[in-house]
């Protein structure tokens, strides 16, 4: 069976925003993962660590077991299994505030 060609031309253009900036140096599926839900229209937040934490715990209050340290947690593990010079090279593009916290 034939792929429709708007389905062909969707994925690569998906693939080609994957591999952009902060996202480009993740694998595929962790590529997936940060932009589903994303709307790039909503207006930019100041980058705090702190107010991010409160949002991953505010999700699924009942039934959320994220620790104070979720955050950090997180940014760890997706350091270790990034391409180094690929993710360095993304961080080199964000604000002062962003680069801190993932060389924290």
């Amino acid at each position: 069976m034939t792929v429709p060609a708007q389905y062909v031309q969707a994925s690569e253009d998906f693939m080609r925003f994957l591999v952009a900036r902060f996202a480009g140096a993740l694998p595929p599926v962790l590529r997936a993962i940060f932009v589903a839900g994303w709307d790039p229209t909503e207006p930019e937040r100041a980058f705090d660590d702190g107010v991010m934490a409160e949002e991953v715990r505010s999700l699924r209050p009942l039934h959320n077991y994220a620790s104070e340290t979720s955050i950090h947690d997180v940014a760890f593990a997706l350091r270790k299994n990034v391409d180094e010079a690929a993710f360095d090279r993304s961080l080199a593009l964000l604000p002062a505030a962003a680069v801190r916290f993932w060389h924290a």
